[in-house]
This record gives structure tokens, C-alpha cells and sequence, in this order.
């Protein structure tokens, strides 16, 4: 097999508190080189619920229900306070354009995530698109080559071609997709579309064909290529 190595409604609340605290962020597919830290820094306003247990501020005095020098008995209070979180430009944009991207289908960048994990959802975003981008680099050197061991110039569209008949074999980003993550076993299937020209004197030919990835914790290999279905 060919292998190489490592391819819009969601609370801004959530947003602000995953990238406040990643200290990563990138655009688009980017790879996992330390991104140029960004000085400018937003404050962001969210609203949250904090559980008050046993205060001993005496602003909190309301809340002691009785107080003897031998018991204090204090009751539980529920609070509105606002925390003012720091945001970089860099890792709300990375989170955004994720958002965006997805149509609002992010549940997965918070799944089975607690509330004290919410930053790590920069870091699946970021994997997820550098594990998108390693297999198209991988498709675009080795796809070809692919191809002909497996004998995809065999289908009736190409039967009079091979691969010294390719003229290119263009990746389409916007289409490439991943079809399952795992990011506690840093494992993930990515789906790459090509677009693949075939020229043999005045004969030619065009197809798109769909390349099957997977990456497993720093392995990424070709497992399947096929006929994209018009």
C-alpha cells in the first residue's frame, strides 16, 4: 500500500471559552507548525451559572441561614456572574470558519468533551484539517501510482488509457471530507476528490475519482480509490 505520513448555529459562549485558553490556532487546512502568535487581543463577555458552596466572603451573607459559635449552617446559592475571557484573532477564526464550513454540524468537535475540556476544541479543529490536508498532499504525489496497482485504468472509461496517458490529476479541496475521527486515538478516514485527465494522441478522456484515506497516530496510507458516481 502507499504510505506517508500524517491529511453555523453554535453558542459563542462555547466559542470564546475553546479558544481562550488553546493558545493554537490556523486557517483552513493548515499543518501542525506552531502558528505566529497574534498580539491583539479581544475581550469577550459570556454569561455563566457559578455554584456558590459555603461562602465566607461577607458579601455573600444573604446565603448564611444561622450562625452560632459552635455551627455555622450555610445554604447553597446560585449566581449570575460574567467572566471576561481573553479571544485571539487567530483561534476564533479558526473555530468560525469551522462552524461555517460545517453548515452548524459541529457536534463532533465537542463530543464527550467535559466543561473543563472545552478548549481542546481548537485542537480536533486543527487536526481534522491537518489530517485533510496530508492525505490530498498524499493523493497528489502517490494517487497516480495508486491507481495503476490497483488497476483503476481497467474501468470502461479509461480501458484505452494508463498512467503514462495522465495529463494531471487536479485535487478539489473544497470537496475533500473526513468520514470518521477518533481524536483520543488520533485516528480519522479522509474521502479526497480528484479530478483525473487522460490524453492519448487525439483521444481523451476526464474522470473524478474518489481516494480513500486513513490515519492512524502518524501514519496516513491510500486504502481504496473509485469511481465517483455522477
Amino acid at each position: 500500500m502507499t504510505k506517508g505520513k500524517i491529511n453555523k448555529g453554535m453558542a459563542i459562549g462555547m466559542v470564546a471559552l475553546a479558544v481562550a485558553s488553546a493558545g493554537v490556532g490556523a486557517i483552513g487546512h493548515a499543518g501542525f507548525t506552531q502558528p505566529e502568535i497574534v498580539e491583539t487581543i479581544k475581550n469577550v463577555t459570556i454569561e455563566k451559572e457559578v455554584e456558590v458552596v459555603n461562602p465566607v466572603n461577607t458579601e455573600l451573607a444573604d446565603s448564611v441561614t444561622s450562625l452560632t459559635a459552635d455551627n455555622i449552617a450555610l445554604e447553597d446559592e446560585v449566581v449570575s456572574a460574567q467572566e471576561a475571557v481573553a479571544v485571539t484573532k487567530a483561534n476564533l477564526d479558526t473555530v468560525l470558519t469551522e462552524i461555517y464550513d460545517s453548515d452548524g454540524e459541529v457536534e463532533y468537535l465537542t463530543d464527550d468533551l467535559d466543561e473543563d475540556e472545552i478548549s481542546e476544541i481548537v485542537d480536533r479543529v486543527n487536526f481534522k484539517n491537518d489530517v485533510m490536508t496530508l492525505a490530498e498532499d498524499l493523493v497528489s504525489k502517490e494517487g497516480v501510482e495508486y491507481m495503476d496497482d490497483e488497476d483503476f485504468f481497467d474501468i470502461e472509461e479509461l480501458e484505452d488509457f494508463n498512467d503514462n496517458d495522465v495529463v494531471y490529476l487536479k485535487i478539489d479541496s473544497e470537496d475533500t471530507e473526513t468520514v470518521d475521527l477518533d481524536f483520543d486515538d488520533e485516528q480519522a478516514e479522509i474521502l479526497v476528490e480528484a479530478k483525473l485527465k487522460v490524453r492519448d494522441g487525439d483521444d481523451k478522456a476526464t474522470v473524478r475519482a474518489i481516494f480513500e484515506c486513513e490515519y492512524d497516530e502518524g501514519d496516513l496510507e491510500i486504502v481504496d480509490v473509485y469511481l465517483k458516481e455522477e
